[in-house]
């Protein structure tokens, strides 16, 4: 979000400018909800670089 702010902006519309802004609640993807989904045989290290040989 971006908000333009003059120098003529009063003090009060600038401060329910600030509060609407962290108001907002980020609603992107949450990774952390899929944390030890699929069971790994090995090591995984090993497998993220045999995976990336294979690119090249």
């Amino acid at each position: 979000m971006v908000v333009i702010v003059k120098r003529n902006t009063a003090r009060r519309k600038l401060r329910s400018l600030l509060n609407r802004s962290r108001a907002k609640k980020n609603s992107g993807f949450d990774a952390k909800r899929f944390n030890g989904a699929l069971p790994l045989k090995g090591d995984p290290v090993k497998l993220q670089r045999k995976m990336r040989d294979e690119w090249a």
